[in-house]
């Protein structure tokens, strides 16, 4: 790590770094909804190439703090754990594990020595799990690099696009299950999707925009912007839009999370409580996640109510995170390979519960990936959720800051990781590039920047006492360019 070295890019290439990455971004948004490896998601996987390449080039990793460079080693492993897996290892090895009792048994009918054999059962399967990581890996290394502007714009881009998925979701909703803007094969029929395959990931990506609303608003009115009153109002108008949107999507968990998303707004505030104004927006703040949480209850409780009767006996999760637990010991200590649920499922599971229904993923990503993965993912699980923790405390601990948006921004990206997490509990939401890059860039957001792209001139005095310029965070380095 401390040995890379960054490769000086042409001035022209600079000023186009944050451009191109706001634009790769709404392609994620917008083709990264499927999460099925079709078309949709090999076209954000090939836009995520240059960005990658383009961002490490840009950011040398010996330049990030201690934080940061623990933040890019749990990536580059978490690239590195599926490669591994792909090796081949000698017979002596790979006979003992679990599973490789019939492709012994073949190869000795066969007459045909034992061949040095991979860790993962399908290494087809396999080999597309370092590229679904491609776009989340691409977009946190280069958000390191942004300065706090273009990491607004990035935000400001997430509720536009919002926007225009509600207006999606609506859409779909009036034309039913035959509309043609329903654009994935294999899609809820009955339930708004906006641009994704599943209403449950369109659920996650809405209430994942409600922390940065708070933490904008909460930015405009202790900051003292301009335009405050034009900005709530928008920001209250895109609100009511993301529940209705959401209710539209008849999601259980999305309308349980939404209401633990309601609950930034008041944390926020309550966080930057520094005067009399701070104290009369916590007030504001709890008022109106009242307001939320009876919209909510208005617009969405029937259908809640309704799908919960008519599924909540018939729910399937709960006999296949059993079944999938069980897998997982069997295949402990290496897991199975990275892609191989669904034959590994079929295994173990009864055959009265695969008549009834097709089962692609465990809907508890946590437990999929203790299977597929085995003990050297839950190793890097603990070593992200350490690093979480300890980024998380360190940015909330710390004292204000002159500029209350991009911090309260920051804080808000670690609530919005919080609920994808909580997500992943009934779900598999960071399996779509959308919402996997939208995590990708939360857990960016907690990084402290210590390069500031467009600064004014500044004395290698002041450069070299570490002394902040226009940092959010306090004792953010400043590094000539």
């Amino acid at each position: 790590m401390g040995a890379a070295v960054s490769i000086p890019l042409p001035r022209l290439a600079t000023a186009a770094f944050p451009l191109y990455t706001s634009v790769f971004f709404v392609l994620a948004m917008l083709f990264g909804g499927g999460g099925v490896q079709g078309w949709s998601d090999a076209v954000v996987q090939l836009a995520a190439l240059p960005l990658l390449a383009w961002s490490l080039f840009k950011r040398n990793p010996s330049r990030l703090d201690w934080l940061g460079q623990w933040a890019v080693s749990l990536l580059f492993a978490s690239v590195a754990l599926p490669l591994l897996q792909l090796i081949p290892v000698p017979p002596a090895l790979w006979v003992g594990l679990p599973g490789r009792d019939e492709f012994a048994s073949a190869y000795e009918a066969a007459g045909i020595a034992l061949p040095w054999l991979p860790i993962s059962l399908d290494p087809t399967s396999t080999w597309l799990a370092p590229l679904s990581l491609l776009p989340a890996a691409a977009i946190f290394l280069a958000t390191l690099s942004l300065d706090q502007r273009s990491r607004r714009v990035l935000v400001m881009l997430i509720f536009i696009v919002v926007f225009v998925s509600v207006i999606l979701d609506l859409q779909q909703t009036w034309e039913g299950p035959d509309s043609p803007l329903r654009f994935y094969a294999s899609t809820n029929l009955f339930r708004a999707v906006g641009f994704f395959a599943n209403a449950n990931h369109n659920a996650a990506f809405l209430y994942s925009a409600i922390p940065f609303v708070a933490a904008w608003a909460i930015g405009l009115v202790l900051d003292h912007r301009r335009n405050i009153t034009i900005g709530l109002v928008l920001l209250a108008l895109l609100t009511v839009t993301i529940i209705i949107g959401l209710t539209a999507t008849q999601s259980r968990t999305g309308m349980a999370l939404l209401l633990v998303a309601g609950l930034s707004g008041p944390l926020l505030a309550w966080r930057h409580r520094r005067d009399q104004l701070g104290r009369r927006l916590l007030r504001l703040a709890i008022a109106a996640n009242v307001v939320v949480l009876l919209l909510a209850f208005q617009f969405g409780f029937v259908a809640f109510m309704q799908r919960t009767e008519e599924q909540g006996l018939k729910d399937s999760r709960w006999p296949v995170a059993r079944i999938t637990a069980q897998a997982a010991i069997a295949n402990l200590p290496f897991g199975s390979g990275f892609g191989t649920f669904v034959p590994v499922y079929d295994q173990f599971a009864p055959r009265t519960l695969l008549a009834e229904t097709y089962i692609n993923h465990a809907h508890n990503d946590w437990l999929e990936l203790w299977l597929t993965g085995g003990v050297p993912a839950i190793i890097l699980v603990v070593g992200f959720l350490a690093w979480f923790g300890v980024a998380t405390f360190r940015l909330w601990s710390q004292p204000e800051a002159p500029n209350i948006l991009d911090l309260a921004l920051a804080e808000a990206a670690s609530i919005v990781i919080v609920l994808l997490l909580l997500h992943s509990v009934m779900e598999f939401p960071l399996r779509t590039p959308t919402l996997s890059v939208l995590f990708a860039m939360a857990c960016a957001f907690l990084i402290p920047p210590r390069r500031i792209e467009k600064a004014a001139p500044i004395s290698r005095e002041i450069a070299s006492n570490n002394l902040s310029v226009n940092s959010p965070w306090p004792g953010a380095r400043y590094e000539p360019q």
